[in-house]
């Protein structure tokens, strides 16, 4: 989990992993806060043994370099990626984690909710002209989408990884492109396709999602960023259109 201000998000957060994750697991937080993060998150170990917090050195710049720090002290076969702004509702990670029975199943992509309830995401069919997503169900309400099928992509919000099938593609990814600026989830679903496994949505797994909780999209810099990720991918992946 990311974890970079935003106390009350962060909060909310690890006390709904805690409420509502049925499997055991461990938790590993990437946190470079500046606010009180950093001694909550003291104050929770001490209770949760299964908690691990990491305290870069470095400035965080990218998603993926947080999470090639958590690689090397996984435990299980299996991770799951995302950030404080991301609730989990009940049950949320049961039919996702049974899918990975399946072994070319390479990623899960779960229903993200707006906090108004209504759908954010469920998966990404393509992009238009203009770069934005062709997302099946946005806007309808929450009991929509309930299903799984094969996809060609998921958002990034929530994703349940295996482990041998991610660990190839990381490293490129951190590379390519600017961080926290949007299209580097796109292109780890269809590097994961290129090299032939399975990305799947679960419409039975179900997160509330603070879109841009963390992003500073009113700035010249993030946009100029923004439009050239947007670059890189449409160069990468010319076909993938809606």
């Amino acid at each position: 989990m990311l974890s970079h201000n935003h106390i009350e998000l962060t909060i909310q957060c690890i006390k709904r992993l805690y409420s509502y994750t049925t499997v055991p697991f461990h938790l590993i937080v990437v946190d470079d806060s500046t606010d009180l993060t950093p001694r909550w998150l003291k104050e929770w170990g001490k209770t949760h043994k299964n908690i691990t917090v990491l305290r870069p050195e470095e400035e965080i710049k990218t998603a993926w370099q947080a999470y090639m720090l958590c690689l090397p002290i996984t435990k299980t076969p299996y991770i799951v990626i995302m950030g404080n702004s991301t609730l989990v509702e009940p049950h949320w990670l049961d039919a996702g984690f049974g899918l990975m029975k399946h072994p070319d199943v390479g990623m899960v992509g779960f229903k993200c909710l707006t906090m108004t309830g209504v759908i954010e995401c469920t998966y990404i069919q393509g992009l238009f002209a203009d770069g934005v997503m062709s997302v099946p169900d946005m806007n309808e309400l929450s009991h929509q989408a309930t299903y799984v099928c094969q996809v060609p992509a998921v958002a990034g919000a929530l994703v349940l990884y295996r482990k041998e099938a991610i660990g190839t593609i990381w490293e490129e990814l951190d590379k390519r492109y600017y961080g926290f600026r949007g299209f580097e989830d796109l292109d780890a679903c269809l590097s994961m396709r290129q090299n032939g496994w399975n990305v799947v949505y679960c419409g039975y797994g179900c997160c509330k999602h603070v879109a841009g909780s963390t992003k500073m999209e009113n700035s010249p810099e993030f946009w100029n960023e923004f439009n050239e990720n947007k670059r890189i991918f449409r160069e990468r992946w010319p076909n993938f259109t809606a």
